[in-house]
């Protein structure tokens, strides 16, 4: 069934930059299109700070941050990569924030993504 939800994940003091690089990292790696606007199933729009659209996401998924918090919000019917993306979204994230906050301790740190099924990893190089 239908619905659009919004909630919020226990992620906090991320910032919007934060928020945009682990989107557009993560669309990279998928081949999604980054937007700003995703629809429900009634065809409605909703605004939003950044979000994913593309294959096996009908209506898109979006991102803001309310309270330095990361909020998910969008109509996951019909759409089976859902799920994944919601999951992600959440580990890029946090490797995002790893990186910020090493290299705000050592500016010079080479800092690395990799990807695998399960998890994102953060290789740092001093």
């Amino acid at each position: 069934m239908s619905h659009y939800n919004v909630y919020t994940v226990k992620i906090a003091n991320i910032t919007e930059q934060m928020l945009r690089d682990a989107v557009q990292r993560l669309a990279k790696l998928e081949g999604l299109q980054v937007t700003d606007k995703i629809t429900d199933y009634y065809d409605e729009r909703h605004k939003i700070m950044i979000g994913l659209k593309g294959r096996g996401l009908a209506y898109g998924i979006g991102f803001n941050i309310v309270n330095g918090q990361l909020q998910i919000c969008g109509d996951s019917y019909h759409s089976p990569s859902w799920s994944r993306i919601e999951t992600a979204i959440q580990q890029h994230l946090i490797a995002q924030k790893i990186a910020v906050n090493t290299r705000a301790q050592h500016a010079n740190a080479r800092i690395n993504f990799k990807t695998t099924q399960k998890a994102v990893l953060v290789e740092v190089e001093m």
